[in-house]
């Protein structure tokens, strides 16, 4: 056992300290885990850094209005605090917005107004605490209360652990081979029109598009959940899937908003290869504001699921995860938000869910 292990508190602890520090801060315990896991345990420490954070180095933004707004600390480049801090959500603002216009539980409509997705590569290939990991995954998904989850690198135990675990969502492999796509969609809340798996035709690891034609709100919307050609050495596959992929999107009718997302694989090289992006399609990251905090996905500096045989004094860090979006034609789904999931250590073992950041968008839906 390591030394940074021996420092880590029994769970029953860990849950004490994180209460005591969410009731200080009048945040939440996973905002708390953030910053307490990332100082030893220290809740003295956390509590100084959280207020110094909130009050020299940060800013408050509020993601959307009314009462279910979110309040999020955004900081500059501190490395210590910075991912802890851009992701806590602040609950006094929203405990004061509810109680001003609290609606009464009759008056309470089931029209959704927002649209919560997430993309996620979540490493059923490693059979490290592959049980403890994908409970992990549906327990963030049913927590952030996803409507639409594209998820890659699922496996059969994994997807019938899924399938199982939340009911409550529609499931669409890419396959059934060795590992794949799979799609989930919120029953309360996704109709269903038509799905298909479009092949890569030249792909030696079995990729493809699961594509998916549904409505939300009766706003139609075309689905692409894909994982582009691993490795460096398959660049030129990769870039071709991803032109065909781009085709797709270009080729769906303009009515419809489009979603394509996934492990795409790719290095920054790649996209200055490929040029700009066709006209008509977004970069969520970049829609959303470039965050800095959550521009890598796959992040050996952070997530020690992997161990680097390299260099020690280099740790690679790509964007290998990325969510792209079509405007339908009447502009009924809106980009407000783009942050991370998974982020959050697995007790006992100290894992991460996956070797992969997830991707998590808020939309507005309007009309």
């Amino acid at each position: 056992m390591s030394s940074e292990d021996e420092n880590i508190p029994d769970v029953e602890t860990c849950q004490k300290l994180c209460e005591e520090f969410a009731y200080v801060t009048s945040t939440d315990t996973a905002c708390a885990q953030f910053y307490l896991q990332d100082r030893d345990w220290n809740l003295q420490q956390s509590l100084n850094d959280f207020f110094e954070d909130r009050q020299s180095r940060g800013s408050v933004r509020l993601l959307g209005d009314g009462p279910e707004s979110e309040v999020v600390v955004v900081v500059d480049d501190s490395p210590r605090s910075l991912a802890a801090a851009a992701t806590a959500v602040i609950t006094e603002t929203v405990t004061a917005n509810r109680d001003s216009s609290q609606l009464k539980t009759e008056e309470v409509t089931e029209v959704p107004k927002k649209l919560k997705f997430i993309t996620w590569n979540i490493d059923g290939l490693s059979e490290s605490n592959l049980k403890l990991r994908t409970k992990a995954v549906c327990k963030i998904i049913k927590r952030e209360d996803a409507d639409i989850v594209f998820l890659q690198e699922v496996v059969p135990f994994s997807c019938h652990y899924i399938q199982s675990h939340i009911p409550e969502y529609q499931c669409f492999q890419g396959n059934w081979d060795g590992y794949f796509t799979m799609t989930l969609l919120k029953k309360s809340m996704i109709i269903v029109e038509h799905h298909d798996v479009i092949e890569f035709p030249n792909s030696r690891m079995g990729r493809n598009l699961l594509k998916i034609e549904a409505k939300i709100k009766g706003i139609p919307l075309t689905l692409f959940n894909t994982h582009l050609e691993s490795t460096s050495e398959s660049s030129s596959e990769r870039m071709t899937q991803l032109k065909m992929a781009y085709m797709k999107i270009v080729d769906t009718p303009k009515d419809r908003t489009v979603i394509f997302a996934g492990d795409l694989n790719l290095r920054d090289k790649e996209v200055s290869q490929l040029g700009d992006y066709p006209a008509s399609v977004q970069d969520l990251w970049i829609t959303c504001g470039e965050r800095k905090e959550c521009q890598y996905t796959w992040d050996m500096s952070r997530n020690d699921n992997l161990k680097w045989m390299g260099a020690s004094n280099y740790k690679p860090k790509c964007r290998f995860d990325r969510a792209f979006f079509r405007q339908g034609s009447l502009q009924q789904v809106v980009p407000k938000y783009f942050g991370l999931v998974g982020l959050e250590r697995l007790l006992p073992h100290r894992c991460f869910p996956s070797d992969h950041w997830g991707i998590l968008c808020h939309f507005d839906l309007e009309g």
